[in-house]
């Protein structure tokens, strides 16, 4: 393991311990290293639910890798845990913090993208319990509990291995840490410190928190506190960010590599705005995000939070005033921030990036749950924003959206809590549910893999397997090997089955494409023009609603 790796292993171990090491009854005054205590019985039942829903969503929700970025993160935590060197100009290489521990998972226990996703699990599993802890009362953490498990892409990203799963503690401890800056100035400012390091080091969206501190010290100053934190805080980060940038002036002699390799990854895409002119730059800084968060359920959790930072923002309360920050920084930094410098490039709308939101949005929500749990005023103003939600909705013609959106517009209203409790709780689990379900029948991912492998073993370099780019681009993790040769070639890149046409070879295509690389049909027909042009025949053929498979032969 590199010196870097071990420095931040040792990192994120101390930040684990600070929450999980045993200790006496916890107030939002109290001592920080006693955190962890699980205190009373009250309101233990939703904390176990929540802990029990997750497992068995990690058990159950898994429908197989997305055939993406994550297959990069999976070897590179191999090559970690293997003493291999994994810092390059690749920037997802400098994303230690996700990696690491799923890196650790896979060297004991065998190359599997499962084995890596238990790192993921304890994640979700820590930042259960830290929000949990931080909720004020008994009546209000069962608040808490539902919405942040019951978040489709949140659960949909649990049995994978991605930054934003492991940006969701770190994203939390943040307001978190801020608590215990009165009395514990030190530890508090050390724990904030390292976790925005750590958080930068998973993913470079824990910018989006860099005014949380400086606002919080604003506040501070106008209710003139002290100030003892951030004299520390400014310290630990200097020493940490020294640390940082030191490591890349040692090994690559530039200390800002990191952010130079970050702005080398920009390419000219569907999902990129600076090449696109100011009018879609406008759209996407205006209402676009209005109708993403919408159309990704995000709007419901959005909109619920509303009271709880409304007065979040105006409490000296805690924990109200930290996460109500919280939520605001990550909002105005999805909507406004640049992923470059030099030019300006908001953030991709992809649902997956506001993962990081659930946490303190379920903090919120729960903190102002007497407003729209019993005040006219809020449950009308709630209602009539789902409602728009709804609307919006079925405008695109998705009735599930719409529905979703109205039923909960109706929850609102209900006068009974324990009513309006069971019903949103039955809903949200129920959505998940059936969430996974319509994926596990959109990939069928285990027939998949078994039929995958079946054809690569029997599969040779002179009677190749042709199929889809990310196939071939995922089968180390597939195949459960990194760094594996496989008789495989891409539909992408032909020219080496063209210069020199194989006598036989089998086209394997997975119909998931249709919904995930839509592009892949381009590549399909273009490969299925040159078959029909070598004058190839089909000798055998199978087929059904996942996948299609015929073998050619001259």
């Amino acid at each position: 393991m590199t010196s870097v790796g071990k420095i931040y292993f040792f990192l994120v171990l101390s930040v684990f311990s600070l929450i999980c090491f045993p200790g006496k009854q916890h107030t939002m005054n109290g001592n920080l290293l006693s955190f962890i205590s699980l205190g009373g019985k009250k309101g233990i039942p939703p904390l176990l639910f929540g802990a029990l829903f997750l497992i068995i969503y990690w058990l159950f929700g898994y429908d197989g890798i997305t055939f993406s970025d994550e297959v990069a993160y999976l070897k590179l935590g191999d090559q970690l845990w293997n003493l291999t060197p994994v810092i390059y100009e690749d920037h997802f290489s400098s994303r230690w913090g996700t990696y690491l521990f799923p890196g650790l998972f896979t060297h004991l226990f065998g190359f599997h993208d499962r084995n890596a996703s238990i790192a993921s699990l304890l994640f979700y599993l820590a930042t259960l319990f830290v929000l949990w802890k931080i909720t004020p009362s008994a009546n209000l953490r069962k608040w808490v509990m539902i919405f942040f498990i019951s978040h489709i892409y949140l659960l949909h990203f649990l049995p994978k291995v991605y930054p934003d799963t492991f940006l969701i503690f770190w994203v939390v401890l943040i307001p978190v840490s801020a608590l215990f800056r009165d009395k514990q100035p030190i530890l508090a400012a050390l724990v904030m410190s390292m976790a925005f390091v750590v958080g930068f080091c998973t993913k470079e969206t824990m910018v989006l928190l860099f005014p949380f501190p400086l606002l919080l010290l604003f506040i501070d100053l106008k209710w003139t506190k002290s100030l003892a934190f951030y004299y520390y805080f400014a310290l630990f980060a200097l020493l940490l960010i020294i640390l940082y940038l030191g490591y890349y002036q040692l090994k690559f002699g530039d200390m800002l590599f990191q952010f130079k390799s970050i702005h080398r990854g920009h390419y000219i895409s569907g999902f990129s705005y600076h090449d696109k002119g100011w009018i879609i730059i406008l759209k996407r800084i205006t209402y676009l995000p209005f109708f993403a968060f919408i159309e990704r359920t995000y709007w419901l959790w959005l909109v619920m939070a509303i009271p709880g930072i409304f007065y979040g923002l105006k409490s000296k309360g805690k924990p109200n005033l930290e996460f109500a920050l919280c939520s605001i920084c990550l909002l105005i930094g999805f909507w406004l921030m640049t992923t470059s410098l030099e030019f300006y490039n908001p953030i991709p709308l992809n649902p997956r990036h506001f993962i990081i939101m659930v946490g303190p949005l379920s903090v919120n929500i729960a903190l102002g749950a007497k407003y729209w749990l019993h005040d006219q005023w809020w449950k009308r103003f709630i209602t009539f924003l789902l409602m728009v939600g709804g609307f919006y909705a079925f405008a695109l013609l998705d009735w599930k959206i719409g529905a979703f959106h109205f039923l909960f517009a109706g929850f609102i209203l209900l006068r009974k809590e324990k009513l309006k409790y069971w019903a949103m709780t039955i809903s949200l689990i129920l959505t998940v549910t059936i969430a996974v379900y319509h994926q596990h029948q959109l990939k069928n991912y285990p027939h998949f893999l078994k039929t995958f492998q079946s054809l690569v073993k029997n599969s040779s370099e002179a009677s190749p397997l042709l199929t889809h780019e990310f196939i071939v681009q995922s089968k180390d993790v597939l195949l459960n090997q990194p760094n594996i040769q496989a008789p495989l070639q891409s539909l992408y890149h032909l020219d080496g089955l063209k210069e020199t046409p194989p006598h036989k070879f089998t086209l394997f295509v997975y119909n998931y494409y249709r919904h995930a690389y839509v592009k892949e049909q381009e590549f399909l027909d273009k490969a299925e023009e040159w078959i029909k042009k070598e004058g190839y025949e089909i000798t055998s053929s199978s087929k059904d609603q996942w996948m299609r498979i015929e073998v050619y032969e001259k």
